[in-house]
């Protein structure tokens, strides 16, 4: 029995060692496309946030030009 079990185990040793580097590379290999990923979405993410800056920008002039040319057309036409 104790035979059995020690070539179980050796087996199973060398199996591992056979698969290990395999594994080892997958895994740095999802790493690194995991890494990409999260760069690719931060970068989204920060484009989005420039857009809405930009969109609160054009927002106010908007709000602005709109207040002014009612102020501009009071002048004109209440007089």
């Amino acid at each position: 029995m104790t035979n059995e079990n020690n070539n179980t185990i050796f087996s199973l040793t060398e199996d591992y060692k056979k698969r290990a580097p395999n594994c080892q590379e997958s895994a740095r290999a999802q790493s690194e496309s995991m890494k990409e990923l999260c760069k690719e979405r931060n970068n989204l993410y920060e484009k989005q946030n420039d857009l809405k800056g930009q969109k609160h920008r054009v927002k106010a002039i908007k709000t602005i030009i709109h207040i002014w040319f009612r102020g501009f057309y009071a002048l004109i036409f209440d007089t």
